[in-house]
């Protein structure tokens, strides 16, 4: 799950829902990698959040149900300026797709010996009863 800072932050209220709402036969099977996509780690706003899911969360990290990562700095030195706009974009909305693409590219290079399945979730929804539960056919 891919956390980028914003006005509203969900990540909390998404997290305990997938917490509260993941049926106990799943909890030995799901991984919930939270990644932090921020450039600049060094803000109250980041270590607010960042601090919020450690803290709440404690109990599931150390059951090796979630796993919190931050994006290194250095994955961001890209000379965004040096896009040329596709779609009929602004530069501002090129480099927003840019960034995207990138921490999508990283969380899943991250994942990818995770798991044998890989379901990419936004920072911002809410689970339902059952969300977790895969029948056989």
């Amino acid at each position: 799950m891919p956390v980028v800072m914003r006005k509203t932050n969900y990540v909390m209220r998404t997290l305990t829902s997938l917490v509260e709402k993941l049926c106990p036969s799943s909890r030995d099977y799901v991984l919930f990698v939270v990644m932090f996509a921020v450039p600049n780690t060094d803000t109250d706003e980041f270590r607010n959040v960042s601090d919020a899911v450690l803290s709440t969360f404690s109990r599931e990290i150390k059951e090796g149900l979630l796993e919190v990562m931050v994006i290194p700095p250095k994955w961001y030195e890209l000379e965004f300026e040096m896009l040329v706009p596709t779609f009929g974009d602004s530069k501002e909305r090129m480099r927003w797709r840019t960034k995207q693409n990138l921490d999508y590219f990283y969380l899943m290079n991250y994942a990818r010996h995770k798991a044998e399945y890989y379901m990419q979730l936004e920072d911002d929804i809410i689970a339902t009863s059952g969300y977790s539960y895969v029948s056989s056919i």
